[in-house]
């Protein structure tokens, strides 16, 4: 082999590294922008959830460190909680809360 056959030989291998660089580059750069149109999309649908039950009184049922049931409830739009040993008094504390 020659220099002159060795040096196109050398040549080209680098262009194609580079080439293959190039492609890597451009392939995870068109990755990163559908990444974070993807993260944005999360960040909004979660705001989103957030807004349309963040007026609704959250109601839930807990046990106590010996197995019995008791429920808490809590409204967002007076900022009072509630906590109930049964599930009639949260409703009625709802019906309270609703009308005042």
């Amino acid at each position: 082999m020659n220099n002159k056959t060795f040096v196109n030989q050398q040549v080209n291998q680098q262009v194609n590294q580079q080439s293959d660089i190039e492609l890597q580059s451009k392939s995870s750069a068109n990755a990163q922008p559908a990444k974070l149109i993807s993260q944005w999309n999360q960040i909004w649908e979660s705001l989103f959830h957030q807004l349309l039950r963040g007026s609704e009184p959250q109601v839930r049922q807990r046990r106590d460190r010996f197995g019995n049931v008791c429920w808490t409830a809590y409204d967002p739009a007076s900022g009072q909680s509630v906590l109930c040993s049964t599930e009639q008094e949260v409703r009625i504390w709802l019906e309270q809360i609703r009308y005042r």
